[in-house]
């Protein structure tokens, strides 16, 4: 997407920051940053220089494992995954409504709780519905089933029951896996605290922050990576998933991709081909790559390597690896 002129890079970032700013705190000037990082400038203000002569060469190719380094170096590693897809210009729009109060009514005296219907749609830059290449594990909004203060539940027509199980608390049931259809994704939200239900404006943020960072990164038009905790995984073991969307596999022909796994502080894998992760190597077939990731001689809640950077460090290695085979510029 070359630029002619800096007000239409600026309107481009002022699209991603504005849509992003709506789940999480985001800085403007960061973003510039990093943007202007994945077009091959050292800083926003070269690349406005460079605007300043003409349009920037067409050949000029955005570098996505460039941006999310920068993105993780001037931000953090949990807003890479959002950020990334919306700079493949998906666009997304959460709806959270209260159902009716009174007799005969959902929200009724029968019930402590209060009830939302909960509705997420996200579209591709043309506007058609996006697709969801992974399933994703609902957010967790509290730690335990004793503090638990809210809650998201997916609808019926969304949940996913088959694969590794997850389920709420690892109880065994309620399943916390499910995936958007259509471009759609919807459920309930449900309120229990006494002081959250008397002012449930901080709530619905958190549960529409929550959301779009769990639904957002499985419709990537690229590199999808997604990191859960399956009932059956010891407490330091995780599930670790990489899919390729349909036009890296067409621009791959079927082949084998193959990407240097980065070094990752007391992390190690065991790989679903039984490839040793002292190798270094991961190697995508028909699409798809799965580990288990574990936290390496410490509890999880102590690991210096967070699973949020693991989850970037892996998808970034994918991306630099497609740059280096050279599809950024077929793209382009």
């Amino acid at each position: 997407m070359p630029f002619s002129t800096q007000s239409a890079f600026d309107t481009y970032a002022r699209n991603i920051h504005f849509a992003a700013s709506n789940v999480m705190k985001v800085s403007r000037s960061k973003l510039n940053e990093a943007l202007a990082r994945g077009y091959g400038y050292r800083t926003y203000a070269s690349l406005c220089s460079a605007l300043k002569d003409g349009p920037l060469d067409p050949a000029i190719s955005f570098d996505h494992a460039v941006f999310q380094s920068s993105v993780a170096e001037l931000e953090s590693w949990s807003k890479v995954p959002v950020l990334a897809v919306l700079a493949e210009g998906l666009t997304f729009d959460i709806e959270i409504e209260k159902w009716p109060t009174g007799p005969g009514q959902r929200n009724n005296a029968r019930y402590e709780d209060i009830a939302y219907h909960v509705v997420m749609n996200v579209s591709k830059a043309d506007g058609t519905k996006a697709d969801a290449g992974q399933p994703f594990t609902l957010p967790m909004l509290d730690q335990s089933q004793a503090e638990e203060r809210f809650r998201i539940d997916s609808g019926y027509a969304y949940r996913v029951t088959d694969g590794l199980y997850v389920s709420r608390f690892r109880r065994g049931s309620q399943t916390l896996r499910s995936i958007m259809k259509d471009g759609r994704w919807g459920g309930e939200a449900f309120i229990y605290g006494f002081a959250e239900q008397q002012d449930d404006s901080l709530t619905l943020g958190t549960m529409k922050s929550g959301l779009a960072k769990s639904i957002l990164p499985t419709t990537s038009n690229r590199v999808i990576c997604g990191i859960y905790h399956p009932d059956s995984y010891d407490l330091n073991a995780r599930r670790i998933e990489i899919t390729l969307d349909t036009r890296v596999l067409d621009f791959l022909h079927g082949e084998p991709l193959v990407f240097k796994i980065p070094p990752l502080d007391k992390r190690f894998f065991v790989m679903d081909d039984n490839r040793s992760h002292t190798e270094g190597i991961g190697v995508i077939v028909n699409g798809f790559w799965g580990a288990v990731v574990n936290s390496n001689g410490i509890d999880e809640a102590e690991n210096p390597t967070s699973l949020d950077k693991v989850r970037v460090l892996m998808q970034i290695a994918v991306e630099k690896r497609l740059s280096e085979l050279g599809f950024n510029r077929k793209q382009g």
